[in-house]
């Protein structure tokens, strides 16, 4: 996760918006802090977390990379369940194209702004 955020970094240098798409735990926000910190580089963390149930059903259908035992990802779920409300999107029954659009938004608004 190091080498992908210090990746990232000079895209946004120069004024690229750039987006990188991982579960980024909160235990590792101060790592990504150190990282960007030198060279003033704002970021903006958006967690997606639909409920533990459809979350399941999700990665169980997946047409690649299905996970049908979802017992070994319920660590990783837990660690994002005391993520600040502003930067949480629950997205259970909500459509990817509203999701991409409250996404957007919420980037335009400042509201997941973290650093």
């Amino acid at each position: 996760m190091t080498a992908m955020v210090a990746a990232a970094v000079p895209y946004s240098l120069y004024d690229y918006e750039t987006l990188l798409d991982f579960s980024v735990p909160p235990w590792f926000l101060e790592t990504v802090d150190k990282i960007v910190r030198q060279k003033e580089v704002p970021v903006d963390y958006v967690v997606l977390r639909p409920a533990e149930p459809v979350c399941a059903a999700r990665a169980a259908g997946r047409m690649e990379g299905a996970i049908r035992d979802y017992a070994a990802c319920l660590e990783l779920y837990a660690d994002f369940k005391d993520v600040a409300r502003r930067h949480v999107l629950a997205n259970d029954d909500t459509d990817a194209a509203v999701v991409a659009r409250q996404i957007r938004e919420g980037l335009d608004e400042g509201k997941f702004r973290l650093l």
